[in-house]
């Protein structure tokens, strides 16, 4: 485990992006982050079902990119 850039960005089902944040560098370990459940121009998102990408580049620029499907429910 080593130090990553990492940065998180939200679609909607249609593949459209909904959110992103900006760019952070973690040390190795569990880290958490939280979604407002706004978009980008600051408005509540719909309920609905939306995909998070998380991206993580080291050091050496090797990328591991992770997946995974939410349900936001209003």
């Amino acid at each position: 485990p080593e130090r990553a850039r990492v940065r998180f960005e939200l679609f909607d089902v249609l593949g459209r992006r909904v959110w992103a944040q900006a760019e952070k560098f973690f040390q190795a370990g569990f880290h958490e982050e939280t979604w407002d459940g706004k978009d980008e121009l600051g408005k509540l998102a719909a309920s609905g079902r939306y995909f998070l990408r998380m991206v993580a580049e080291n050091a050496a620029r090797q990328e591991i990119v992770r997946e995974v499907q939410l349900s936001l429910i209003r």
